[in-house]
């Protein structure tokens, strides 16, 4: 066992394993000995534990979001499993892409106010914030601030009217509450939860009048998107656009 030092490293058996912090204790005792409450000794059956897990990631001294498990009376650091978290959402709008809204204003293809994971039992687990955005190459676009898309709860009105769902504010469709993706643009959002297999994706988007199918914008056009399921990531690594794209 080394410690660095600014003389070089110092070696030898630690007075008491357990000053070691943050780190695996067992590393300051010998071959054959494991870090007891009373120091160096020799290995505990976790087996006989009451709680067999909390009791390695102790004596392993793992952080927090780290797991060990009991594996023949020994304990053993269990390795994150890859989790899918991540969903493209990428706009297919062909129509009205140069057209502006009732105030003047570009707001081309999809507008997304928020992307929401459900449970099985419809429960909301998590909302989605932004990991990478790509707008598309329309001329204009005044709803561009993808950073609205935050992993926060956004304030909808929720009464049962015909505004259920919307944003809960007069002025609504503004730079605040909605990011419009463009004709062919894209939006990477991530969730802090794992995605299984009967969840469900539900991505709000402002429809002509909010969230009532009037079958077109004012214009005529319609806007349309897709979501695609990005694949599964190690624990601490962001999907990317371009890894959805070719994966997904």
């Amino acid at each position: 066992f080394c410690i660095a030092g600014e003389s070089g490293n110092t070696c030898g058996a630690a007075a008491d394993c357990n000053d070691l912090v943050d780190e695996n204790k067992d590393v300051a005792c010998g071959a054959d000995e494991v870090c007891n409450a009373d120091g160096c000794g020799a290995a505990a059956d976790c087996s006989a534990e009451a709680d067999p897990a909390a009791f390695c990631a102790s004596q392993l001294g793992l952080g927090e979001g780290m797991t060990a498990a009991c594996e023949d009376g020994v304990c053993v650091e269990d390795t994150p499993e890859d989790t899918f978290r991540y969903v493209l959402i990428s706009d297919i709008s062909t129509e009205g892409c140069e057209d502006t809204n009732a105030d003047g204003e570009y707001d081309p293809g999809s507008d997304i106010m928020y992307v929401e994971l459900r449970d099985a039992n419809g429960q909301t687990l998590a909302w989605g914030s932004t990991e990478e955005y790509e707008q598309a190459d329309d001329p204009n676009n005044d709803y561009n601030d993808s950073s609205i898309i935050d992993g926060m709860a956004p304030s909808l009105i929720a009464d049962g009217s015909e505004d259920d769902g919307c944003p809960d504010a007069a002025d609504r469709f503004n730079a605040m509450t909605v990011v419009s993706l463009g004709c062919g643009g894209s939006l990477l959002v991530g969730f802090d939860a794992p995605i299984y297999d009967d969840y469900v994706i539900n991505v709000g988007e402002y429809a002509p009048i909010c969230n009532q199918n009037t079958g077109g914008s004012p214009t005529g056009s319609t806007d349309k998107y897709e979501v695609k399921l990005c694949p599964a990531t190690e624990e601490g690594t962001a999907a990317t656009i371009a890894g959805c794209l070719v994966d997904g």
